[in-house]
Order: C-alpha cells, then structure tokens, then sequence
C-alpha cells in the first residue's frame, strides 16, 4: 500500500482539522464506477467521510450503497492520498471494490440531491483523460483543480497496482520536450510494437526497458549521484525492470536498493524524462555482457540527506549528495552530462 501527499497552494502549515474518508474503485468491463455532479458537469470517485466508530472497510462499503446503490466488497486496500489544505488534513483510504449487487436504490443526503448526483460508467481511459485535465482549472475553479488532481492520482495508481497499466498508450501519453526525446520515444513505441513485453526482460538482449531516477534532497539544492561499480563513474540510480511493468515502483525499488534511503517521497507521478542509453560490453558477476541499449524512463524522487546512505556493493562503490551545479564537474561521462542538465531543468520547474 502506497501514500501520496497533495499538498495545495493554500495549506498553513498547521492541521487543525483531521478527516478520514473512504473512497472504492469499482471496475467492470473496462469502465469506472463514477458519481457525475450534474450541477457542475464534474466526476468523482464514490466516497466520503467516516462516520462514528465504522472502519475505513464500512465507510467503504456505505458510502457507494448510498451514492451508487453498489453493494462492494472492498477487496484490496492499495493506496492512501493524503491531502493537506488551509489549516486541514484529509486522509483518503483507497480501496478496490468487487459488485455483490447492484441496482439498489440510492439514498442521496439533500446536498447531493441538490448537486444533482447520479452513478456513471465511464470507460477507464475517457476517466484517465477527464482527470488529467485538471491543470486547465487551476485559473477557473480551484476546487475541480484539486478534485481532478486527487482523482488523476488515484486513478494512475490504481492502473499500476492492478497491473493493467498499457505500456504502449504509458508511453504515447509520454510529452517529449525535445528532439532527442521525440527521437527515442519513436524508437520505443516501434520496439515495443515489435517485441512487446519481451522488453521488460533481459532476454531481449539488443534492447530492454529500465527506470532511472533522479533524488534531490528537500530544498532542491542537492541531487543524490552514486559511483557505478561498471561504468566506473558518478551518475543517477536506477536499473531493469526485470519483469516489472510499474516503472515508478522499479525506479523506487533501485532508489532504495542501491542508496538505503527509507523514506523516498515522490515528487512527480509521470516520468521527467525518456531516454535511449547505449551500455558498452561489461562484465557482470563473472558474466560478460555484450553492448546493447536500455529504454529508460526517469522519475524524480525527493529524500531527507541526514538520511543515513548505505552502497549496494554489487552495483555501487559510493554515494554522495553534489549541488546541482557541481553536478558538471563531478560527471565524467560526457554523454550523460545533457541528460542530467535536463533533469536538473525539471527539477528547477518545480521549485
């Protein structure tokens, strides 16, 4: 089970109010369980607050009788989204629902009615597309910004938990911010129309997918470089997937793998970055390798640098945090030095 945090523009620092709320996803030949808000023309995720002494399981399963008239069962309890604004927390507990029944009547309080609430089936990539959109409300309604934002989350982390993540529409939903990356991503979506999965494993050995990442410490001055041990070199973390379709979780689980970081906080749920990388014939644990390439897509992590560093000695000799204009002087691999610009770039857009 992950936690997200969304932390919006208005939070005070200071949590006066603490609420807990339960929300289901409930997926049924390809489409979504959703509540439309007629009064607004705006979609949710079924859910709301706990109420008395009920478990977040309860609330669950209450909360979509009464606005849906689904009778769930919650089934796998895979995400909170932590949600902070003004002087309040909101701390949403996810669950994916199977339908015991359906078709019971609702049971709307007098706001909903008011708001004009009814249940939709919505096809699963038309409520991915509605909920990315919520950038365009940031200027013209702040509360369907924030809304849509929880919303596009969840959704995104219910398609990597359930593993129904399409790689090929992850990767043409990709937004290249250059010509090198148009070039490399042309060349991953025709790879992987000809090879598919096959690139998620080592076997493919011309080309195969990794996950990089690049950790910055909390005031976004640092970034983390560790010594690789094949490249004899300062650079990011990162490695294959090995089977792994959920490129943030390989990113994630190589970040702490090879740094010991514990507690690695996600600043930004799509990629940062794609790249095609050449790796030049190496040794392996005793094993040569010939040259190939790696597919590789990059995320950017944030990490507290008191955090005690630990090497992973198969992969790594040292790990150092370096500012972000000292990264220049300490890489020694000139091909890579534009890659890590870029994502230093990125990482400044943020703040």
């Amino acid at each position: 089970m992950r936690t997200l945090k969304i932390i919006h523009e208005d939070f005070e620092n200071q949590i006066d109010t603490l609420r807990h709320a339960s929300r289901g996803i409930v997926v049924k030949d390809n489409k979504i369980l959703l509540i439309y808000v007629g009064i607004k023309g705006n979609y949710m995720i079924p859910g709301g607050g706990k109420e008395g002494v009920e478990s977040i399981r309860e609330t669950c399963i209450r909360e979509l009788r009464e606005e849906t008239g689904t009778l769930v069962s919650p089934k796998d309890f895979f995400l909170d989204v932590e949600e902070y604004l003004q002087n309040s927390c909101f701390i949403h507990h996810c669950f994916i629902c199977n339908i015991e029944e359906d078709h019971l009547p609702l049971n709307l309080t007098k706001e909903e009615i008011k708001a004009k609430c009814e249940p939709r089936w919505v096809d699963l990539n038309e409520a991915l597309r509605i909920f990315e959109g919520y950038s365009d409300y940031k200027n013209k309604d702040i509360e369907i910004y924030g809304l849509y934002k929880r919303e596009y989350l969840t959704l995104k982390e219910y398609l990597r938990y359930s593993g129904i993540m399409d790689t090929h529409n992850f990767l043409r939903r990709y937004n290249p911010i250059n010509d090198q990356e148009k070039a490399d991503l042309e060349y991953m979506l025709y790879m992987h129309d000809k090879l598919g999965d096959e690139l998620f494993s080592r076997t493919s050995l011309a080309t195969h997918f990794s996950a990089s990442c690049w950790i910055t410490n909390k005031d976004h001055t640092k970034v983390l470089l560790n010594y690789h041990n094949i490249y004899k070199n300062w650079g990011w973390l990162g490695g294959h997937n090995d089977n792994d379709k959920d490129f943030l979780n390989v990113a994630l689980k190589e970040a702490m793998e090879e740094s010991g970081l514990s507690d690695i906080k996600v600043l930004a749920e799509d990629p940062i970055s794609i790249e095609i990388l050449p790796v030049t014939y190496h040794y392996k644990n005793g094993k040569f390798v010939s040259s190939h390439t790696h597919m590789n897509v990059t995320y950017l992590f944030e990490a507290d640098e008191k955090e005690e560093l630990r090497i992973k000695p198969d992969e790594n000799s040292g790990l150092k945090w370096v500012f972000l204009e000292d990264v220049v002087k300490v890489v020694k691999e000139e091909a890579m030095l534009p890659i890590y610009m870029k994502l230093n770039d990125a990482l400044k857009k943020i703040g």
